[in-house]
């Protein structure tokens, strides 16, 4: 019997991304639609525990490569899947499984059929791959109903390179998915002391800290090496996430740069830290930048679109060139020796992610064009 709230599909490649992003819409969501979520992981009777309102489903969704195969049989079950429960709206967050979601609810006749972008691979792909990744997000368009651009810059490149048409592409309130919690992120001094203590960093450092995954794309090596070009036995840098197994053998020894892995809760990490570095080449908006800022640490970032959304430059943080070390190192040491500079800075970032990207207010977006949407 079919159910008495409308159901919405949320679908992303993995839990992490869902308790990252996708948490706390979800939970709101749930008080007026059956919310059903399909991700890639072994973790489902956790979640289904943590988190009762909602139903999770595991589909087997490879995130990085075509396999032609392994993607045949998720086409298939998401078919059936779809089929069995009817959905009033599908929404997708990753390129791949976007790709198959927004063609089988077209060929299914789903009134509502939602992607959202959140970075483009084929921005920086070489010349022999990007084509085949740009026409996927072609594919997630034109059969789509309405897509969704994380942040306004985002949405102006994929309106500039024709990959998305004016009518169907939208930002929801100031941009970011999901917002800032102010209820965890918040600036606790106590918190980042004893991860200094634990890393016996001198209280009176300058920490610069990178959260996010530790891949080319994202500039690591370029900020390692604008590290290097520094060489102020005062300042430490602190990474934080998932490291690409092919990149661990070139990641330099150094008593100031401190590799701690993927972490759950990023919040002691930033409160130990002074200055977010993200010299990634490219991002779709980058949450950690406002995540930060609530904290009261201001960012130094990639001048790409996305990024140009997280921040005010010269207000709430500084861009710099992007894969240019030199360009990195010049602003952190003028970040360092400007101490007013730096102080203001820190107020105005926590200032403007408390007003623009409170996650209760990213969340009354969401369910107001949900409303919208299915007539409630």
């Amino acid at each position: 019997m079919r159910s008495i709230k409308k159901r919405i599909c949320l679908i992303a490649n993995s839990d992490i991304f869902f308790e990252s992003f996708l948490v706390h819409q979800s939970i709101v969501l749930s008080n007026y639609y059956d919310i059903h979520i399909v991700i890639n992981s072994d973790k489902l009777d956790k979640l289904s525990n943590q988190y009762p309102n909602l139903s999770f489903h595991h589909f087997s969704i490879r995130r990085k490569k075509f396999f032609l195969i392994y993607d045949l049989i998720l086409f298939i079950k998401l078919f059936y899947f779809f089929c069995k429960y009817n959905f009033d709206i599908v929404h997708s967050f990753t390129s791949k499984v976007g790709c198959f979601s927004m063609f089988i609810g077209f060929l299914l006749r789903i009134k509502n059929r939602h992607h959202t972008f959140t970075g483009q691979t084929w921005c920086k792909k070489n010349f022999f791959c990007w084509p085949l990744y740009k026409f996927a997000d072609r594919i997630i368009s034109f059969f789509s109903t309405i897509t969704f651009a994380d942040s306004k810059s985002q949405s102006k490149y994929l309106l500039d390179e024709k990959v998305v048409h004016k009518s169907k592409i939208k930002v929801l309130g100031n941009g970011s998915i999901s917002g800032v919690d102010l209820g965890k992120f918040y600036p606790k001094k106590s918190l980042g002391i004893k991860i200094r203590k634990k890393l016996q960093i001198p209280l009176d450092a300058f920490v610069l800290i990178f959260v996010g995954r530790l891949c080319i794309e994202k500039g690591i090596f370029d900020l390692i090496n604008a590290f290097s070009i520094l060489d102020n036995k005062n300042i430490h840098l602190i990474f934080v996430g998932m490291l690409d197994d092919d990149i661990v053998e070139y990641l330099p020894s150094n008593k100031n740069i401190h590799y701690l892995g993927f972490k759950k809760d990023v919040t002691p990490f930033i409160n130990a830290s002074d200055l977010l570095c993200l010299p990634s080449y490219r991002e779709g908006f980058g949450s950690v930048v406002i995540e930060a800022a609530a904290v009261g640490v201001p960012s130094l970032v990639s001048n790409i679109y996305g990024l140009q959304d997280s921040i005010i430059h010269n207000k709430t943080g500084l861009f710099h060139i992007p894969a240019d070390p030199i360009d990195i190192s010049s602003k952190i040491n003028h970040i360092y020796l400007n101490k007013s500079f730096y102080k203001k800075m820190s107020s105005d970032a926590k200032s403007r992610a408390i007003k623009f990207f409170d996650k209760d207010l990213v969340i009354r977006y969401w369910v107001k064009f949900y409303k919208r949407f299915l007539n409630d």
